[in-house]
């Protein structure tokens, strides 16, 4: 009984002390009255672009008072939401029934209580506010329409949470909705307006919230009160359409009377545009829509219930809503700046990312490419650095000749050291019969030292061309009928002058061209890790882009080389409407960054493991909307090449060498015109790889099951690489996030393949047990000091019985030995497994390296000796997990 007293009481003690607590917690949230309502799709399955669904749900059984909007949805599924308030509804429309509600009225006197887009987050009203709906509101249903720009893949239940309360609040919350469905937007116009002012015919109403919407071309959306006693504009609120489309709160609230006029601009920018935008319902076409979210007083608590019951009904039978101009001669006296966009916000951008991107995808043939076995690898030529197609569907390459970059090339601060040597006196630039392999035309002796980027600009002619010794940029005619044929037409950057203003570069890498504006994209490039845009003459405009750092991942506007860039015409599978996008293989952060050409504004980022954090080049098909890359030389991974769908970024396909099932040193990558030829260049051995795009009667079985099995283990890894799997592709538009692999080469031979598997599974189970074990570490604690809480608590209870907690003394000193025993000696386990594994890892590798770096200055460069350039020289390639500056290729 003793022990009874003195050990069990206590425990039961604490157990019913905890019941209470939690029973306590739940009256205090009854006590808050607060409950949820889930509004949300039935499993709608959309099949084609714009479609727009709307479901019912039945909310007159008692008044209720909305707090919270919590959503559930994602841009790349869903264009848009909106919830509105219906006094009545057929029950045929009811959750989980749904109609298309695109051209048809929600209900009569619908209002709009909700509305959201562009991965906004959950909206909680101030305090004391809430939006009233049921019987004495005039709001007897709810409906929740959802918009959704292309079409699925699975049925969507994403929706909105209610968080609502059945107490009055003080104050009543409304919407005010300024729009415009009517006008066009003319094309190529940097800045076009729409305007809406209407003078307010109620009053007064209490603005403390906002928000604004518009497609594509929308750059920012204004509104303004006007007095007409003071004669006074003041600005109620000015937002960014591309933003996330949440309600933002103003930094002051707003009051507007009644006879105070309302006025509204929508500025929209059509720089990329060829033909007319209307306004219009479709992803396609653009919208104006600035909502003001107000509140009033509460009848309830100044009125009789039956006063207050007709005076709601009353308060609720009309949207309030502005359209049009009622002030025509008011639009031309808004106060300056009402058209100039918000500054960058990276957060927001970041949130917002991913939105727009939806349409459907072409229906893409077979993605098999094999190697042209038939085709010469080895065509004599230096490091070959850039490859692209002409008008006629033929290669034209840039190579180095007897120059190689290495270690001894560049001094510290990146100046030329050889320029005495003098420029490559063999022909650099040559055009190749992408069918046979003739050599059709050479040329471009004693022009460059140390060639980099080609691009052929075949709309206008022309040839532009990077060295990084000199540090400029090229343009050069390749119009025969013109005199300047082959000749010089522009320079950018300074003769072996590196620098990092307007008027220099540092090692740039690659050009791109708006075939359109002539504007000049540069990927600046090795140093300065930039975007650069110029006007066709040559003048700077503006630039983006920094150096990553030294933190572990990159953010969207950071670069680690910047190594290749395309302009890429974004166009719609409907209507001929385009939007222009800059895509950047960013080098050593292993990843493609994709910016509007207009204003720099990251869209999207691709980024797979499997580039095993190095991406070398990327190169995009037109015909088949399809972006091609291929990545670099790692530790563990080979080096092949990616296909992607453009439009949802998903990996389509892989192709390498047939026999080696890797490139080397792989450094450029184009694809022709009509998508079914794709080469790939290397600057060590120097070889071009050509492969064809073919069907099933082309390809034996061996070919076929080899491709399916590659691209498998890429999109479906082993449980070896489950981790990596999680991170497979980035199509969510949202934070970079790093990559982490673990496994080997799926590629190589069964015995080196079986070894590398045991080696990351071991290193996999250390890492999971690391983990098990410093939970169960801190379990332990945890369970210990409770004990010791009760130890305590029987001394002060009776101090007379010291034998039980002498023995529980005993007890718990003896288990905490063992924990420390047990500790120790999963730390030798982990140094012992540690020791195994760089072990292993010093032996020969298979793929030609002569052996890892042993040391913290060794890691910068490993040298890979190339048998293939008959010229006795080491081809320098950096593997450096670490960020660099100056890199050797």
């Amino acid at each position: 009984m003793k022990l009874v007293r003195n050990f069990l009481l206590p425990i039961l003690l604490v157990s019913f002390c905890s019941i209470e607590t939690k029973d306590v917690a739940r009256k205090r949230s009854d006590f808050d009255n607060l409950f949820s309502l889930e509004l949300k799709m039935p499993e709608v399955l959309s099949e084609k672009n714009d479609q727009y669904y709307c479901t019912g749900y039945d909310v007159s059984q008692e008044n209720l008072f909305i707090r919270q909007f919590d959503p559930n949805a994602k841009a790349n599924k869903i264009h848009h939401i909106l919830i509105f308030g219906c006094k009545n509804l057929p029950k045929s429309k009811l959750y989980k029934n749904y109609w298309s509600c695109l051209d048809s009225e929600i209900c009569p006197h619908m209002q709009i209580l909700y509305a959201w887009g562009q991965n906004a987050p959950s909206l909680k009203l101030p305090d004391n506010v809430g939006f009233q709906i049921g019987p004495q509101s005039g709001i007897n249903f709810l409906v929740l329409q959802a918009h959704y720009a292309h079409p699925l893949s699975e049925p969507d239940s994403s929706g909105v949470r209610l968080i609502y309360s059945i107490k009055h609040q003080i104050f009543l919350a409304r919407i005010f909705l300024l729009y415009s469905q009517y006008g066009s937007i003319p094309p190529k116009r940097s800045k076009h307006h729409i305007d809406m002012n209407c003078q307010l015919d109620r009053g007064p109403m209490n603005v403390f919230a906002y928000r604004v919407h518009t497609h594509r071309l929308g750059s920012v959306l204004s509104a303004y009160r006007f007095s007409l006693g003071s004669e006074k504009w003041d600005l109620i609120a000015k937002g960014n359409p591309q933003w996330p489309q949440a309600f933002y709160p103003l930094e002051n609230v707003m009051r507007i009377n009644r006879k105070d006029i309302i006025a509204a601009r929508c500025t929209y920018n059509s720089s990329n545009k060829s033909i007319f935008t209307n306004m219009g319902s479709t992803a396609n076409d653009e919208m104006c829509n600035i909502y003001l979210m107000y509140y009033t007083e509460n009848p309830f608590f100044s009125r009789k219930e039956i006063e207050q019951k007709s005076s709601l009904n009353d308060f609720n039978s009309n949207q309030d809503t502005c359209e049009g101009l009622e002030f025509e001669e008011l639009k031309s006296t808004l106060p300056d700046g009402n058209d100039e966009p918000l500054p960058r916000n990276l957060t927001l951008e970041l949130s917002a990312a991913g939105q727009h991107s939806g349409h459907s995808s072409p229906k893409h043939s077979a993605m098999n490419f094999v190697q042209d076995s038939d085709w010469p690898l080895n065509f004599g030529f230096g490091q070959i650095t850039a490859v692209d197609f002409d008008l006629n569907d033929n290669i034209v390459v840039f190579h180095r000749g007897d120059h190689v970059w290495n270690e001894n090339t560049f001094d510290i601060s990146n100046h030329y050291r050889l320029i005495e040597r003098g420029p490559i006196s063999s022909a650099t630039i040559v055009t190749i019969d992408s069918g046979t392999g003739e050599i059709l035309d050479q040329w471009g002796n004693g022009l460059f030292f140390l060639p980099h980027g080609l691009t052929l600009d075949n709309s206008n002619r022309s040839v532009w061309l990077t060295d990084v010794a000199m540090h400029q940029v090229f343009k050069f005619s390749i119009d025969k009928k013109s005199t300047d044929y082959k000749k010089l037409v522009l320079s950018l950057g300074e003769r072996f002058q590196p620098g990092k203003d307007k008027n220099h570069f540092c090692k740039p890498t690659s050009v791109a061209i708006d075939h359109f504006t002539g504007q000049i994209f540069v990927a600046d490039g090795y140093c300065n890790s930039r975007i650069i845009r110029f006007s066709s003459e040559g003048k700077y405009i503006d630039e983006w882009g920094h150096e990553s750092g030294y933190f572990p991942e990159s953010t969207p506007y950071s670069f680690n080389i910047p190594h290749k860039i395309l302009l890429i015409e974004n166009e719609s599978l409907e209507e001929e409407e385009y939007e222009k996008l800059i895509c950047v293989a960013d080098r050593e952060n292993g990843s493609i960054k994709c910016f509007r050409s207009s204003n720099g504004i990251f869209k999207f980022q691709i980024s797979i493991p499997q580039f095993n954090g190095r991406l070398f080049s990327i190169t995009y098909s037109k015909s088949e909307r399809m972006l091609y890359a291929v990545n670099g030389p790692n530790r563990d991974t080979n080096v092949i090449g990616f296909g992607f769908d453009f439009q949802t970024r998903e990996l389509k396909t892989t192709f390498y060498p047939r026999i080696s099932k890797t490139f080397s040193l792989a450094h450029d990558i184009a694809v022709s015109s009509q998508g079914n030829l794709v080469f790939v260049v290397e600057i060590g051995p120097n070889y071009i790889w050509k492969f064809t795009k073919g069907d099933s009667t082309r390809l034996n079985d061996n070919e076929i099951l080899d491709s399916k099995y590659t691209l498998d283990k890429i999109l479906h890894p082993s449980a070896s690489n489950l981790k990596s799997a999680n991170k497979n592709l980035d199509n969510s538009s949202a934070m970079p996030q790093s990559s982490y692999r673990i496994g080997g080469n799926q590629m190589l031979s069964h015995k080196e393949l079986d070894t590398k598997k045991k080696i990351n599974f071991s290193f996999e189970m250390l890492r999971i047990k690391t983990k098990e074990f410093r939970e169960k570490v801190w379990f332990n604690n945890l369970l210990y000091f409770l004990l010791i809480a009760l130890f305590i608590l029987l001394v002060g209870i009776n101090c007379q019985y010291l034998s039980i907690p002498i023995r529980f003394c005993s007890l718990m000193g003896s288990e905490l030995m063992r924990l420390i025993k047990k500790r120790n000696n999963y730390y030798s386990e982990i140094k012992a497994d540690e020791l195994r594994r760089r072990s292993s890892s010093r032996k020969p590798s298979k793929k030609g390296f002569n052996r890892l770096p042993q040391n913290e200055e060794e890691s910068e460069l490993v040298t890979r000796q190339s048998d293939d350039d008959q010229d006795g020289s080491d081809v320098l390639e950096d593997f450096s997990l670490s960020n660099r500056t100056n890199n050797v290729i």
